[in-house]
């Protein structure tokens, strides 16, 4: 940068910072995934055998880590899984250089039976396969690179799961379709130099004896005795039984207005009240009701219909004339259990109100709402059934549609003694003077209350120690999921571990019921890119040109998610509740505010756990606390030992606070001396304090500085650091610009100690400063950067910082962006000019903007 008369200088405080609130991100890909060292999150570590292929350059197949499918981690490994009894486990292979069946000449994936030392086997019939099939993503969204960190250059992403006939585990591949032609059935991925992705389902049977089972996962010629391809497996069968009842409920609500627009072709002008099974007319869209709830039911979850309802006649000055004879016909199998083989009925199933109920009158309500649970309870129903109030609130309701759903929830409450009602209500809001007068005492435990968000704010008031608390729900079922608080909410749909952390965030809460909408796609068409944060459960199987609904990658992702809750509900049985809350607390990593404080977005950030790796070793000490405490076995004290260090060696880590640089205030420094140019430095720095203790007497300082920054290396006091909260905490240094070129200016380091341990945190930020010109030639404002000299550049052909995303912050380190860049400036009596470049766009994507 030239130096000329300082009168003609203007500072330019560049606050490139990561781990600060200002970023100006390159157009390079974003931080990778953490590598797992095994393919599933269900994996034990192990030193495995290598994969075999017959020839170097031929057919061949790989695991592949699936967890994060914007960016899938194919691995040189044996496949290693481990399940408890009654619990499904999942892997996934990448398949390349397929080629062409011919006569005789026929290819197979085939997964061996799985065999134990003993002799046992794992029947074949228990394994299930997919194709997975590539659906138009768009993850070019600021959103989902912070909350990932990956870049959004893909336009797909493996979603869908087109079934496969696996005859004794084994697949013919001349079956599977070319995934860049995902929708056409006629399509074959042989011959095409194209690679595939298979999924496979292994069920572990209640009664399968415990132990280490072997097998391997085979691609091979029918006319060959030897595979071309072929890789080890290990599944560990864990000896406790995951319970058929789901104790967690994970319900979707599938609106009617979706199954126009997926299936227009089964329900369109369908009136809801006239389905029923009795009359063939309907014959086509109640099996697509009924692929839709079995297929939930197969993977441990539930789904409702939104407008299906019996047929109600309204008199004026009498009750209203409900027919349930169809309606009963339709629900009867799911609510009883007869339509799944494992005749377990939903778990939970709002009860049905009709088309402008809200219209009639309180008295017409009423007396539709006591005959409806009347009807449910001679079925013994209502222990599984609620009435659904304010299902169209986003985040907190307001103290005034808190005070009309309570007195709603009271009239209703009022009309049978075993009604429940499910309200957008936290137990602070049911709680306080006068409350009473809305909300019987004796009618509370009979709610159904919103639990606690992720980012949640401080109770205002508790309900009095004599009244029984209501369950809990945890709501996601809302469409503006920022505003309520639900982060991470920004690439749900993306990411396994985000999936899997709303059944750890329920049993930290204590909710037993959470409920989605948008089970089916919101796109009108499959070739439409969808949001990345959809979490679609099902896609229509017209898409496909087949004839019933395809399950998604995701739906397996909320099926591990409910088992993953079953682990954590055995803990508790078993006496280890106090680990399996503590596990939850630091996986989920709630941030508490002060009532009526706007949402900060940023505490999407610090909120979950991206690490993969913590995720793994907290599902190996969940299970080593089940089987410490085995009914019938006394307990083991020194195992109980081993297992209590372990988890200390695990938490803390994920105890550690969260440090984020959030601003920064530049200010002419007036007590410079001659010749001296020095500007201050305000920065903010907010931490998170995931831990349950409360450290005092902490320490903050500056512990490295690049030149021509001056800092105050004495720490500054921070005092007890709140659980759950927080704090900003500011700290000042001195720069002087000419003494600090850019080019060379290194990260500026912070280091956080705590009071109680003296482990150190250290936060890296990176702010340069730099000197601009006064401009001394007219500027032609056209795109083209010729007129730009090397000394107008502050930085030329460097990388610049990445902006904030998540696993980043959590892991605290900078990230360069992986392209160059350029950013040249210049000033005048009016404007100030940045001119900018960035390496690595596409030709087609350039272009030329002028902006004042």
């Amino acid at each position: 940068m030239r130096v000329s008369e300082i009168r003609h200088k203007f500072l330019i405080y560049m606050m490139l910072t990561l781990g600060g609130v200002l970023h100006v991100s390159g157009c390079g890909g974003g931080p990778k995934q953490p590598a797992e060292t095994a393919t599933n999150s269900n994996q034990v570590a192990a030193t495995p055998p290598r994969p075999v292929d017959r020839q170097p350059d031929g057919p061949r197949i790989r695991p592949v880590n699936l967890n994060v499918p914007a960016a899938p981690i194919t691995q040189e490994a044996r496949i290693d899984l481990a399940a408890a009894k009654n619990e499904t486990v999942s892997f996934a292979v990448h398949l390349n250089e397929l080629p062409q069946s011919s006569g005789r000449r026929v290819y197979m994936l085939r997964v061996n039976a799985p065999t134990a030392r003993g002799g046992e086997k794992l029947d074949p019939g228990n394994v299930a396969a997919y194709q997975i099939l590539p659906m138009p993503i768009d993850v070019n969204r600021a959103g989902f690179v912070r909350h990932t960190g990956l870049p959004g250059d893909r336009t797909t992403m493996p979603r869908a799961l087109l079934p496969l006939a696996a005859d004794s585990g084994a697949v013919n591949l001349s079956t599977l379709r070319d995934p860049t032609k995902p929708f056409d059935p006629k399509s074959r991925v042989e011959g095409t130099n194209q690679s595939t992705l298979v999924w496979f389902d292994i069920r572990i049977p209640p009664q399968t004896p415990p132990g280490d089972y072997d097998a391997n996962v085979t691609l091979s010629e029918t006319n060959s005795s030897a595979p071309l391809s072929t890789i080890p497996l290990r599944l560990t069968v864990r000896d406790f039984v995951l319970p058929d009842e789901r104790h967690l409920v994970m319900a979707g609500q599938v609106e009617w207005e979706s199954l126009l627009r997926s299936f227009p072709d089964r329900f369109e002008a369908l009136r809801p009240m006239r389905l029923n099974r009795t009359d063939d007319a309907f014959a086509a869209p109640v099996r697509t009701l009924d692929k839709l709830v079995e297929l939930a039911q197969q993977h441990r979850l539930v789904v409702n219909f939104s407008r299906i309802q019996p047929g109600v006649k309204w008199f004026a000055g009498k009750p209203p004339q409900v027919a349930w004879t169809q309606y009963d016909s339709l629900v009867t199998p799911w609510l009883r259990g007869d339509a799944f083989s494992d005749k377990v009925p939903l778990g939970f199933w709002q009860l049905p109100t009709p088309d402008h109920y809200l219209s009639y009158d309180l008295q017409s309500q009423g007396e539709y709402l006591a005959q409806c649970a009347a009807h449910f309870a001679q079925f013994d129903w209502m222990g599984r059934a609620g009435l659904q109030i304010g299902a169209n609130v986003n985040g907190r309701a307001s103290a005034e549609e808190s005070l009309s759903f309570s007195a709603r929830a009271q009239q209703a409450l009022s009309q049978h003694p075993q009604l429940r009602v499910m309200l957008p209500l936290q137990e602070d809001q049911l709680a306080g003077p006068g409350r009473e007068m809305m909300i019987a005492k004796e009618s509370i435990s009979r709610l159904i209350a919103a639990a606690p968000p992720l980012v949640f704010s401080s109770p205002l008031q508790r309900l009095p120690e004599d009244v029984r608390r209501p369950p809990l729900w945890l709501r996601a079922d809302m469409s503006d999921a920022a505003s309520a608080g639900l982060t991470p909410y920004v690439g749900a749909g993306g990411d396994e571990y985000d999936v899997r952390l709303w059944a750890w965030l329920a049993f930290q809460r204590n909710a037993t019921l959470i409920q989605w909408n948008g089970v089916l796609p919101r796109a009108a068409t499959a070739t439409d890119p969808a949001d990345p944060n959809e979490l679609v459960w099902f896609y229509p199987g017209n898409w496909f040109g087949v004839e019933d609904p395809l399950p998604t990658v995701q739906l397996k992702w909320l099926r591990n998610a409910q088992q993953d809750y079953e682990y954590l509900w055995l803990a508790r049985q078993r006496g280890q509740t106090i680990n399996a809350f503590l596990m939850a607390r630091l996986i989920t990593k709630p941030v508490e505010i002060q009532p009526n404080q706007q949402q900060d977005p940023t505490y999407a950030l610090m909120c979950g756990t991206a690490d993969a790796i913590a995720w793994r070793e907290a599902k190996q000490l969940l299970v080593d606390n089940i089987l410490l405490r085995e009914p019938g076995v006394p307990l083991d004290e020194r195992k109980e030992t081993e297992i209590n260090l372990r988890m200390l060696r695990w938490t803390q880590p994920q105890e550690r606070p969260v440090l984020m640089g959030r601003t920064t205030s530049w200010t002419k420094d007036n007590a410079a001396g001659p010749g001296e140019s020095f500007v201050n430095l305000r920065l903010g720095i907010d931490i998170y304090n995931a831990s349950d203790s409360r450290p005092d007497q902490n320490a903050l300082q500056w512990t490295a500085a690049y030149p021509g920054a001056q800092i105050v290396p004495k720490p500054i006091n921070i005092p007890a650091l709140s659980t759950y909260h927080v704090r900003r905490v500011t700290v000042e240094a001195r720069v002087d610009p000419a003494a600090a070129p850019v080019k060379s200016q290194t990260p500026l380091e912070l280091t956080f100690t705590n009071g109680f341990t003296k482990e150190s945190t250290p936060l890296k930020l990176q702010l340069p400063v730099a000197v601009s010109d006064r401009c001394e030639r007219p500027i032609n404002i056209n795109g083209d950067l010729d007129e730009w000299a090397g000394e107008d550049a502050i930085i030329e052909n460097a990388p610049l910082v990445q902006m904030f995303n998540r696993p980043a912050l959590q892991a605290g380190v900078i990230q360069p962006a992986s392209t160059n860049s350029g950013v040249y400036t210049g000033w005048s009596d009016e404007r100030f000019y940045v001119g900018f470049k960035v390496d690595g766009l596409p030709s087609e994507q350039k272009r030329q903007i002028r902006n004042f």
